[in-house]
């Protein structure tokens, strides 16, 4: 299947008019270069929890965005998905009062 569809390439490469190639060479370089080198730089500043909603989020608001955008309607799957990546969300933001925040808060006083 890989060696019939790298055939094609040739014919595929010349359908595409030059604006086709300036949104692909954009795309790649600002959506993925720049935004990965951000994010990489990023991360020194950041916590490990806020970190880890963003990279579970991305790709719950990479459907949500392609629905709103272009029309993209999620199956049953993508959608349940979406939730348990939201309701994670929530609940690693509330600040839950455990055994381990009284101990240290009694060693403050």
């Amino acid at each position: 299947m890989l060696q019939r569809n790298f055939f094609l390439l040739p014919a595929i490469i010349k359908k595409q008019s030059p604006r086709n190639w300036i949104m692909v060479i954009s795309t790649g370089f600002i959506h993925t270069g720049i935004v990965y080198l951000l994010f990489f730089d990023s991360l020194r500043f950041l916590s490990t929890k806020f970190i880890s909603i963003i990279v579970f989020l991305d790709p719950a608001v990479a459907i949500v965005l392609d629905t709103v955008f272009t029309g993209f309607r999620p199956d049953l799957y993508q959608t349940l998905g979406i939730v348990m990546i939201f309701a994670g969300m929530a609940l690693t933001l509330v600040r839950r009062r455990g055994k381990a925040d009284v101990v240290a808060e009694n060693s403050q006083m």
